[in-house]
C-alpha cells in the first residue's frame, strides 16, 4: 500500500524559508570570498593611483604659468592611471620589448627578473590580524562584505543617474536639428574645414538658458542657444564654432565621458572628483588657446 504524505501548507512555507535561507548563505558566501580577493588588489592599485594624482598636483602648480593644454595633458595621465592598474601597463611594456631585470638585482628564486619586478608591483596589499605580519587567507569578513555592498551601491546608483541624464539630454537635442544651409551650418563647415576635421559633425538648435556645447563622441553634434546665431556677425559665429570644434577635434568628449565613468566607480576618492573639476577647467582653456590657433595647425594647436 503507497504512502502519502501530506504537505501543509506550514510546513511547505518552512520549505520555502529554508531554501530562501540556503541561497542567501551561498550569496553571502560568494561576497565574502569575491570582496577578501578584490578588496587587496583594489586597495593596491588605489594607492598606487593616489600618488600619481599628488605627483600631478604638484607638478600643476610647477605649470601655471604654462597653456592651459600642459596642465590638461597631465590629468588626462593621472585620470589614464586611476583606469589601468600598474600590472597592464607592465604587461604591455614587457609585450614591446621593455626589459625590467636591471631593476632588481636579486629576483625571488624560480622567478625571472621581469616576473619579479611584476609580481613586487602588483602585489596585494596584506591583511593582517592583530600582530600577524603574514598575509590572511581568504576567509569571512563581514567588514569587506558591507564595503561591497556600500561600494557596490553608491556606483549603480551614481551610473543610473548619469545614464538617466544623457538620455534626457539626447532626447532633447534630437528634437531640434538644422541641417540645411543656414548661418550657423555654414560656419561649422568653414570651420570644420580650418581644422581639416574629417567626421561628420552635426549641429542642433535649443530653446531655454543653455550655453554653447558639443554632445557625443563617434558622431558629435555642436548645439547652440536658439536665436543665438541673430545676435552675433559672422566672426562671432565663427569663434564659437571653432571652440566647440576644437573639442571635437581633440576628442575631448571622449576623456570627459571616460573619467566621468571613473567618477561613478571610485566615488568614495576625493581625489577623483577634484581631478573632475580640474579636467573640466583646463580643457575650456586649452580650447580657448586652440580656438585662437586653429587656422595653423593639424590637432594639439600651434604644437
Amino acid at each position: 500500500m503507497p504512502i502519502r504524505i501530506l504537505v501543509t501548507p506550514a510546513l511547505a512555507d518552512r520549505g520555502n524559508k529554508q531554501a530562501d535561507k540556503g541561497n542567501l548563505m551561498k550569496a553571502h558566501e560568494w561576497l565574502a570570498g569575491w570582496s577578501a580577493w578584490v578588496w587587496p588588489l583594489f586597495g593596491n592599485h588605489l594607492w598606487q593611483a593616489t600618488l600619481v594624482l599628488l605627483i600631478a598636483l604638484v607638478a600643476s602648480s610647477l605649470l601655471r604659468n604654462a597653456p592651459g593644454r600642459a596642465r590638461y595633458i597631465l590629468w588626462i595621465v593621472a585620470s589614464a592611471k586611476l583606469a589601468v592598474p600598474s600590472i597592464l601597463v607592465v604587461l604591455f611594456l614587457q609585450q614591446i620589448g621593455v626589459d625590467f631585470s636591471s631593476l632588481f638585482s636579486s629576483p625571488k628564486k624560480g622567478l625571472t627578473d621581469s616576473a619579479t619586478f611584476i609580481a613586487q608591483l602588483a602585489a596585494p596589499l596584506t591583511i593582517t590580524d592583530g600582530y600577524s605580519t603574514t598575509p590572511a587567507e581568504p576567509k569571512h569578513n563581514e567588514i569587506l562584505c558591507v564595503l561591497s555592498l556600500a561600494w557596490l551601491t553608491g556606483a549603480t546608483l551614481l551610473l543610473m543617474i548619469w545614464f538617466a541624464r544623457r538620455y534626457r539630454f539626447r532626447a532633447t537635442m534630437r528634437a531640434i536639428s538644422i541641417e540645411d544651409s543656414t548661418r550657423e551650418r555654414m560656419a561649422l563647415e568653414r570651420v570644420r574645414s580650418w581644422l581639416l576635421i574629417k567626421r561628420d559633425v552635426r549641429l542642433s538648435v535649443l530653446r531655454g538658458n543653455v550655453e554653447p556645447g558639443v554632445w557625443g563622441v563617434w558622431k558629435p553634434r555642436v548645439f547652440l542657444p536658439e536665436n543665438m546665431a541673430d545676435q552675433l556677425s559672422d566672426a562671432e559665429l565663427e569663434a564659437v564654432m571653432m571652440h566647440e570644434m576644437v573639442h571635437v577635434a581633440r576628442w575631448d568628449n571622449l576623456v570627459a565621458n571616460v573619467h566621468r565613468f571613473i567618477c561613478c566607480i571610485l566615488w568614495f576618492h576625493p581625489l577623483v572628483w577634484i581631478l573632475d573639476r580640474l579636467l573640466l577647467a583646463d580643457r575650456e582653456r586649452a580650447a580657448v588657446w586652440g580656438q585662437g590657433h586653429g587656422r595653423k595647425s593639424k590637432f594639439w594647436r600651434g604644437q
